[in-house]
């Protein structure tokens, strides 16, 4: 009997140790729950965050683009061209922010072009230069009914140490909202 009562006594703690156990199971699996909920609230803030974000982030170049269109206007005034049209942005293989064509005084007729940046930094600048240089890239120009010669400008509202010397060697302008601080060559 003293086996038998044991034996009734350890079942019947091992059954109020399952049950315990299956209470933590359950308010494990309750957690588990709520944090996957809480997991995919979290995801879809993240997600209209990176919308937002990129939202934000396009009307911030807009309005780069804009600054950089203002400057552009001075300088073609400054310097006594006449624009042909409105500035325009041209979509081949990237984009030209900024593309106008422009007439002199005599007569010749160019196309001033314009890439825009928050930050003009070398690698940028480097980028500009490989993408104008590359033959296919400039016959895309051409169907887009952009003839050489061509004005080529970088712009930024911030410009970085060894921009303005690696612009002069390629013979590529730099403008800032201040104006231009390095003259181009017209590239032929």
């Amino acid at each position: 009997e003293e086996r038998l009562q044991r034996l009734e006594e350890t079942v019947q703690e091992l059954a109020e140790a399952q049950r315990r156990a299956e209470e933590r199971l359950q308010r494990l699996e309750e957690t588990v729950q709520a944090l996957a909920e809480a997991l995919t609230q979290l995801t879809r803030r993240v997600d209209q965050m990176g919308q937002q974000l990129g939202q934000l982030s396009n009307r911030v170049g807009l309005d780069i683009e804009v600054d950089a269109e203002e400057v552009l206007r001075a300088l073609v005034e400054e310097k006594g061209l006449r624009m042909l049209q409105e500035p325009i942005a041209i979509a081949v293989d990237g984009e030209v922010d900024l593309a106008v064509p422009v007439e002199t005084p005599a007569g010749e007729r160019f196309w001033i072009l314009v890439e825009v940046k928050g930050r003009l930094r070398r690698a940028e600048l480097g980028d500009w230069l490989r993408q104008l240089r590359q033959p296919a890239y400039q016959e895309r120009l051409r169907q887009a009914g952009v003839e050489k010669p061509y004005l080529p400008y970088a712009f930024g509202m911030r410009i970085y140490l060894g921009v303005e010397e690696m612009a002069r060697e390629a013979g590529v302008g730099v403008l800032t909202y201040r104006g231009e601080r390095v003259a181009p060559r017209l590239w032929e």
